[in-house]
C-alpha cells in the first residue's frame, strides 16, 4: 500500500524452501532503482522496530533467503509490516504491507 503520498504497490510472497524462509517482492512505481527494504513489528498504522533486514529492492523486485527463520516462525512473530524505504537513510517509508496472523 502506497504511504506518503506515493505511487508504489506491489505484492510480496512467502514460502519455505528447505526449511528456510525465502521472500519474493515485486514493486511498481518506484523512482529509484535501489530501494532499501526490511519488516518492522507493528502494522502499517502503528510501525515498531525493524525485526529483519531484507535485502534492497533492485528494479523493484528481491529475493531474499533466511537460513534461521520458516513462515510459521514468521507468522508467530505477527503483526509484521514490510516496508520500503525512500533513501537509505530508512527514515521516509514510501511503500508498507502487513502480515497478519
Amino acid at each position: 500500500m502506497p504511504v506518503n503520498e506515493s505511487a508504489v504497490s506491489g505484492q510480496a510472497y512467502f514460502q519455505d524452501v528447505n526449511n528456510m524462509l525465502e521472500i519474493y517482492v515485486s514493486v511498481k512505481g518506484l523512482e529509484k532503482e535501489i530501494q532499501p527494504t526490511a519488516l518492522l513489528a507493528g502494522d502499517c498504522g502503528s510501525l515498531g522496530d525493524k525485526k529483519y533486514q531484507v535485502w534492497p529492492l533492485f528494479g523493484g523486485q528481491v529475493r531474499a533467503v533466511f537460513y534461521t527463520l520458516t513462515v510459521s516462525e514468521l507468522v508467530r512473530q505477527a503483526p509484521l509490516a514490510l516496508v520500503v524505504y525512500s533513501d537509505d537513510s530508512e527514515q521516509n517509508l514510501i511503500s508498507c504491507g502487513q502480515l497478519l496472523k
